[in-house]
């Protein structure tokens, strides 16, 4: 079957870390997993990109 969520385009931050985690570790199995600011990008990312399309007031 067709995941229905599918990691790369679902906005949630517990599933994004966790893709991007078992990627990593598939690239790289032997370093640590970082703990970036990984959410936080996401989330500036997702701001930046509503504030673009509201309207001031």
């Amino acid at each position: 079957g067709e995941e229905a969520f599918r990691p790369e385009v679902v906005f949630n931050p517990y599933v994004q870390r966790m893709f991007q985690s078992i990627a990593r570790r598939a690239v790289t199995p032997d370093e640590p997993l970082s703990l970036s600011n990984t959410i936080m990008e996401m989330n500036d990312t997702l701001l930046r990109s509503v504030a673009s399309k509201s309207k001031r007031v």
